[in-house]
């Protein structure tokens, strides 16, 4: 028998924010459930509103502690937030580099590529389409030059990786 937790991937038919995770169960050849919700249900199941089978929903809802997804279940465990279970995941098959220095440094690029997700997310997202012109301008002559100049200089100190170490974390951008 397996020491092994089971895992199971509650999210979207879609990569998304589980996509990284998925990468590391790749990576590391573990086993887990995929399980994968249509997007046009997902009202219906955060809000318990689907009538076929009340059981199934109670199940799913309890699944999903702040009614978001993904959420990868642990030995049955439900845990929310993509980059804490990614973060879980890396420290758990030492995928984060040889030291604490190494998981700060990891922790930092996933965060600030976070920040700019999000800023490419508001973008995406604006409906005026003066103010989504305004952002796309932002993005394409500030935020995304800052962060690739950023990132570069980061890559040419490290000799061409973004942390000199033997780091595997998966962030996703």
């Amino acid at each position: 028998m397996s020491d092994e937790p089971t895992y199971k991937l509650i999210y979207f038919n879609a990569r998304g924010r589980a996509e990284h995770i998925r990468y590391i169960f790749a990576y590391t050849g573990i086993e887990y459930t995929d399980e994968r919700i249509p997007e046009e249900f997902w009202p219906e199941y955060k809000d318990c509103k689907r009538e076929e089978s009340i059981f199934t929903f109670i199940v799913q809802l309890s699944a999903m502690p702040y009614k978001k997804l993904p959420v990868l279940e642990i030995d049955g465990k439900p845990v929310a937030q993509s980059n804490a279970v990614a973060r879980y995941l890396a420290r758990k098959y030492d995928l984060m580099g040889k030291d604490e220095w190494d998981a700060m440094i990891c922790d930092e690029l996933v965060d600030t590529l976070g920040d700019l997700k999000q800023d490419i997310c508001y973008y995406r997202m604006e409906e005026n389409p003066e103010k989504k012109e305004a952002r796309k301008n932002q993005l394409l002559n500030e935020t995304i030059p800052f962060y690739l100049t950023k990132f570069d200089q980061i890559i040419g100190k490290n000799k061409g990786y973004i942390i000199p170490t033997t780091v595997r974390f998966f962030i996703q951008i």
